[in-house]
């Protein structure tokens, strides 16, 4: 199996969005990006592999983070303009009042293609809700969305999620735990779901679909509220266009390429794990709703809110 271990890897520093660099005569504008390594999370690659950033006069530095506060705490700090962003997790943040928004969408949720599972471990008698009473299951995080996601999923399924064990650690930490038998079920995104099955796990349920019936957003890219109104400008147009190509069939082989370059996900991986597709524009957003209202559920905001208060 394919180990892909949480880990700190640094494409050129995290500097301020003022300095800038020349090409060919032209001044850059340099912004760093702290993102994770993962498909959901590819759009700074591609802009940046196929010149979209450049074209926007964007110097762009990438830097892959481990954890998720990590993200947040970069924006927050100015060592990072831009980070990825879960939609509840972004709309955490905006109910204690960071200074954060929503400038670009990224990767969305698609019920038919689902890139992320609730895996049983091998050997494990495990085919639905029920048979997780009394288990051990691992999440990435508490609160997190695999998290949350999995406690809607066995409330729809008539289970309190009081009676199922969490254990949290990162997805890649979790696969050893999952082989062994030591935790009996995870929620996995891909590349996990893939490198798990190769294991002898066995998909029991897309648990995302009922949060989002339908195709929904649920990642995008956050900056500070007092960042340039023109970088930002520039930064969404090249995202824009970097999921314009990554969706197009006949770049696939090629997105992979580039995937494999910037993460630690094998390429034999990548060739065989379900990709994920990306929003075009801020639009989406509105198909996001249900993550807002599911922080909601679970007491992590007040209350809901219309999700067009992240991008204010």
């Amino acid at each position: 199996m394919v180990a892909i271990v949480a880990l700190v890897l640094t494409a050129g520093a995290l500097t301020g969005a003022s300095a800038t660099a020349a090409d060919e005569g032209t001044a850059l504008t340099r912004v760093s990006i702290a993102l994770f390594p993962f498909d959901a999370t590819s759009l700074p690659f591609y802009a940046k592999e196929k010149g979209f950033f450049r074209k926007e006069g964007l110097d762009a530095r990438i830097t892959i983070l481990a954890d998720p506060p990590q993200l947040a705490a970069a924006v927050l700090s100015g060592s990072a303009q831009f980070g990825a962003a879960s939609i509840g997790g972004l709309a955490i943040l905006k109910s204690r009042h960071a200074p954060l928004r929503l400038i670009a969408a990224s990767a969305l949720y698609r019920p038919r293609s689902a890139t992320t599972w609730l895996m049983a471990g091998k050997g494990q008698h495990i085919r639905g809700a029920r048979d997780l009473v009394g288990k051990v299951v691992g999440i990435d995080g508490l609160n997190s969305i695999a998290h949350l996601g999995l406690m809607h999923w066995l409330r729809k399924k008539g289970v309190s999620p009081s009676s199922v064990r969490f254990q949290a650690a990162p997805f890649a930490e979790t696969l050893g735990p999952l082989s062994r038998g030591t935790i009996q079920a995870a929620v996995l995104p891909e590349p996990f779901v893939t490198l798990a099955r190769r294991g002898g796990a066995t998909g029991v349920a897309k648990i995302y679909s009922t949060v989002c019936q339908k195709m929904c957003l649920y990642t995008g890219w956050m900056a500070r509220t007092d960042l340039d109104p023109s970088i930002v400008a520039r930064f969404r147009r090249a995202i824009e266009t970097a999921a314009v190509w990554a969706d197009k069939k006949s770049n696939r082989a090629e997105s992979g390429r580039i995937l494999v370059k910037y993460t630690p996900i094998d390429r034999n991986v990548v060739a065989k794990m379900n990709r994920v597709y990306f929003a075009k524009r801020l639009t989406a957003l509105k198909s996001g709703q249900p993550w807002i209202d599911l922080d909601a559920e679970f007491g992590l905001i007040p209350a809901s809110f219309p999700i067009s208060q992240l991008t204010q």
